[in-house]
């Protein structure tokens, strides 16, 4: 019996995991709180018992969890990158933005 659960366990954790991948492949992130309810309603899971198989997941690094936001690790690791390089850029843009604007002010 305990061999036919261990089976059924990873089905359902593989399941979760092509749901996220297939979500992330399409740019948008796979929501908690509704893997959560997909786990509820389609296997009779408790809440706690998914978000194991979520951690689980996160255990063998095949995705990431931010916040509500739930990514493959794939895509996090280009998300990770572009926030990295957009908060130098952005930086950058705003002191350059308000020192346009202060110009701006002082020549009017």
């Amino acid at each position: 019996m305990v061999q036919r659960e261990y089976i059924v366990r990873e089905v359902k954790v593989e399941q979760l995991r092509k749901i996220i991948v297939e979500c992330s492949e399409q740019g948008l992130p796979a929501l908690k709180t509704r893997l959560i309810a997909h786990c509820g309603k389609e296997w009779g899971t408790e809440r706690r018992k998914a978000l194991e198989y979520l951690n689980q997941l996160v255990a063998e690094e095949s995705i990431m969890i931010d916040g509500e936001e739930i990514w493959s690790m794939k895509r996090w690791v280009k998300i990770e990158k572009a926030r990295k390089l957009d908060y130098l850029g952005m930086e950058d843009i705003i002191k350059g933005y308000a020192q346009i604007n202060l110009l701006d002010i002082f020549a009017s």
